[in-house]
């Protein structure tokens, strides 16, 4: 309707794609309507207008469920901007990383679920994958970060973990932290990225059971330090370049991966037992490898 609004007004069709309108804002999440037929790319930027305040506020798009709908998470909060308002795509990929603490805090707003329900159900959501479902299980329900530098495969280990569960009945929310742009980085670099995860055979990931969304970390080393940042999520995967250059797939760093479940005991004791020889062999220098 608004594309519609700006054809009438003569307005090039270039534009008038990358004009939408505010449908709804809780907090810094963000959900807008743009035309159907040539949505914003995943990881974009997005400028609402705040008419009261005289500003425009940047959004990062971390999510595109259809129907023209995308959904982002604003730098400031929205509360206050009436639906309606106009929202304006960049046309270009954000290089700015969602605070880490962001994450945390918007986590359920975006999953639509209550982290302390989907734990404290204590079910695991089995993926098949071995070193997944012993070293970091997923809760059903629950909240998953999927973190690692360039080439550590984070998008690969996503789509395939949504492949394995889309079908299935449990829900789970996984938030993929993409490294920026970069040389290094062919897949996300001056490119559309939703149309080079399509050429890859891989989904944008909300499929089924499964709901994922993108989010652009920084291009710092995933240290214990950043990684406890998002210990409001439910399991928090960490893949690491060296597992991966030593040909070791998925490449989990078992030592700075973790899930809630184990945490709370809520697993058995053999499941723990099993874990947790496996993290100290790798603490002495052992390759492990669990598939």
């Amino acid at each position: 309707m608004v594309t519609e609004t700006l054809h009438a007004h003569a307005l090039p069709d270039a534009f008038a794609h990358r004009v939408g309108r505010l449908i709804e804002a809780r907090g810094k999440v963000v959900e807008s309507l743009f035309d159907a037929a040539a949505p914003p790319d995943l990881l974009s930027e997005l400028a609402i207008s705040d008419e009261a305040q005289g500003r425009a506020i940047a959004v990062q798009i971390v999510q595109r469920p259809g129907g023209g709908i995308v959904r982002g998470i604003a730098v400031s909060q929205v509360d206050a901007v009436p639906r309606g308002a106009t929202v304006l795509s960049s046309g270009r990929q954000s290089e700015t990383p969602v605070s880490l603490d962001e994450i945390g805090r918007v986590a359920a707003l975006l999953s639509g679920q209550a982290r302390a329900a989907a734990a404290g159900t204590g079910k695991i959501l089995e993926t098949g994958i071995k070193v997944i479902d012993v070293i970091c299980p997923l809760a059903a329900g629950g909240t998953v970060a999927v973190a690692g530098g360039i080439r550590a495969g984070i998008v690969v280990l996503a789509e395939e973990m949504i492949r394995r569960l889309s079908a299935g009945t449990e829900r789970a929310s996984l938030f993929v932290l993409v490294p920026p742009p970069s040389p290094e980085n062919p897949i996300y670099h001056g490119k559309t990225l939703a149309d080079q995860l399509h050429k890859a055979g891989c989904s944008e990931g909300t499929v089924g059971a499964i709901q994922t969304f993108f989010l652009r970390s920084g291009c710092e080393p995933w240290t214990q330090d950043r990684l406890s940042a998002l210990t409001h999520l439910d399991t928090v995967i960490h893949l690491s370049r060296e597992c991966a250059s030593a040909n070791i797939y998925p490449p989990v760093d078992v030592l700075t991966s973790r899930s809630r479940l184990l945490e709370e005991k809520v697993v058995s004791a053999d499941h723990a037992a099993i874990a947790r020889k496996a993290t100290d062999r790798r603490s002495f220098g052992f390759r492990v490898c669990l598939r």
